[in-house]
Formats: C-alpha cells, sequence, structure tokens
C-alpha cells in the first residue's frame, strides 16, 4: 500500500534528503499468492536456501577491553572488480541471531552500487565466547570499536553509512545517540526496529508462539550451549537456560551484559533511552503486518517529533 512517511517539519535536512529519496515514497505491492506475512517470510527463507551462496569475507578480529572478541567481515569482491580506496563504506548490524552469511543479499547490493560492504559481527555471533559476557541487542561500546577500526582501515573513505536489520537497528540507534563528539558514521538506517526493549517482546510468545519458539531456540542455541562451560560458572545460567520466552530470555540475560537489573539495562542498552542524541540523519523503516516487530511498539513521535529521525 501507500507508504506512510513522517519527519518533523522544522527539519530541513531531512526533508531535503526526503526529497532526493523517491523510494522512500513509492507504494509496495507484495506478490498476490504470497500477501501475507508468513507467507512473505517463508518465500525469503525458501528463496535464500535455494541461492544459498556463501560470500567472501575478510575477517577482522577485534579485542575488547573485557578480552571478548567482535568481528569485521569485510566483503572480498571477484579479482578485478576492486574498488578505490576512497569508495564510500557501508556497514550492517545482524539480526538477532544472524551473521554475515545473513546479510549476503544487502551486501551483494551495496556492492552492485559502488559501497564497501562490511558486515559488524557482535560478541557469540561468529565463534565461542571468550569472556562470559554477551548482549544480545548489541553492546554499544563494542560496536564504536568495530566503526572506528573500519573508519581506520579506509581513512581515504569519502562517506560511512550504517544500516541496522531488527536487532541491529536497535544496536545501531543505541550507537548514534550516544555519540556526544564527532563519528565516523554520516548516516544511518533502521530496519524493522522493535523500539523499547521493554516492551517489544512481552506477551509476543501469547501471540505468535511458534515464531517465538523457533527465536527461542535458536538464541539458546547461539549463546548458551555452545558457551555453556565458560557461562555455566555463574549462578545466572540456570535461570537463563529456563527462560520461555524471548521477552524472558533478554530479561534474565542483562547479567551477562554487565547490568545488575533489567532496570539498569533498560538504562543503558534501550535505544529508546538514547536516540534523541542522534546527531545524523537516520531513516527508519516498518511494516505495519511483521510479526516480529510488531506495530503496537512502533514509536510515530520518533517521525514527526524527532529530528534527524524519518519514519517509512
Amino acid at each position: 500500500g501507500e507508504p506512510k512517511v513522517m519527519w518533523c517539519k522544522s527539519d530541513k535536512r531531512m526533508e531535503k534528503i526526503l526529497k532526493r529519496c523517491p523510494s522512500a515514497h513509492e507504494r509496495y505491492f507484495p506478490t498476490f499468492w504470497a500477501h501475507t506475512s508468513y507467507l512473505q517470510m517463508f518465500v525469503f527463507v525458501l528463496y535464500q536456501m535455494i541461492h544459498n551462496q556463501k560470500l567472501q569475507y575478510k575477517q577482522h578480529v577485534l579485542k575488547t577491553t573485557d578480552e571478548g572478541e567482535v568481528r569485521c567481515d569485510e566483503f572480498v569482491p571477484a579479482k578485478g572488480d576492486e574498488l578505490p580506496e576512497s569508495a564510500p563504506i557501508c556497514l550492517f548490524l545482524h539480526t538477532i541471531t544472524g551473521d554475515s552469511q545473513s546479510c549476503n543479499e544487502f551486501v551483494r547490493f551495496a556492492f552492485s552500487k559502488g559501497w564497501r560492504p562490511f558486515v559488524l559481527c557482535r560478541r557469540g555471533h561468529f565463534n565461542k565466547l571468550k569472556s562470559p559476557r554477551f548482549n544480545v541487542m548489541g553492546d554499544a561500546e563494542d560496536t564504536k570499536i568495530m566503526v572506528n577500526y573500519v573508519a581506520d582501515l579506509y581513512p581515504q573513505a569519502k562517506f560511512m553509512g550504517a544500516v541496522g536489520i531488527s536487532a541491529g537497528s536497535g544496536q545501531l540507534v543505541l550507537y548514534i545517540g550516544q555519540q556526544k563528539e564527532s563519528f565516523p558514521v554520516h548516516a544511518a538506517v533502521s530496519l524493522c526496529p522493535a523500539y523499547s526493549m521493554r516492551t517489544a517482546f512481552l506477551d509476543w510468545n501469547k501471540r505468535h508462539p511458534l515464531l517465538s519458539k523457533y527465536i527461542l531456540r535458536a538464541l539458546k542455541n547461539r549463546f548458551l550451549y555452545p558457551n555453556s562451560e565458560l557461562l555455566r560458572k555463574h549462578h545466572h545460567y540456570e535461570k537463563l537456560e529456563r527462560s520461555d520466552s524471548v521477552h524472558d530470555f533478554i530479561v534474565n540475560s542483562v547479567h551477562f551484559a554487565g547490568f545488575d537489573s533489567f532496570e539498569s539495562y533498560l538504562k543503558h542498552s534501550d535505544p529508546m533511552a538514547h536516540y534523541h542524541g542522534s546527531k545524523i540523519p537516520c531513516l527508519v523503516l516498518n511494516s505495519k503486518d511483521d510479526p516480529i516487530c510488531l506495530e503496537r511498539n512502533i514509536c510515530y513521535d520518533l517521525g514527526d517529533k524527532s529530528h534527524n529521525y524519518a519514519l517509512v
């Protein structure tokens, strides 16, 4: 249907950007035989299975202050297709249980348009944890380490953009909202954010029980079981393992993110507590029929009352 584009009308920079972005105003017509959200997800997963061509990435492993590891995966083009040192950079921040390969469609498209793609891999998404610490939705300091590393790697790059996908969108908004001084990212796109972690997955297991069980199992397979020897030493492990919903898993995991309570976690890591601090333009894209990032969570004030944001 017709997209609704919202932004603060006194934000002239955002108005200028949107005028030069016709795709933000184009109507979306789903395939007639896949007009529901679940059917579209099925088609997308099927497409990925059929076209499952792994991309080659150069892996830049970085140490964090607590001896943890994050990784910047740089897409490696075919010989002869290399980009100039000044090529613009596009950073991708993956989904809640994703990795570099889950971003391949975005990476291919960005490269086809002349961008140098990187995927910023969070702790636990590419190997076992090196320290008993992880943040399901992404850590702002870890993000800062990765962004600065990429900027230093290509100092001649004229522009750096960042795209957050689902959980990665919250990670991105948290990062840009917390930066008090100048930083390398010039513009951002937040795809399908779930907004506040207080309510994002609250009762979600009752609305979408099968999808909730699938993601909960994926979270445990991603963070708990491969790292059980390291994490089981902490008394919060058993409670986290007993989590029976995605919301409970996030609440019970905050101790492994470095916080002593869910309220403290929200104060420091909830993107909706920091989004207003952004100094760069950010386009936020939501779908009303999204079964994961629900319509009820969409913060419409983000679009029509906040500078530096546009909501589509």
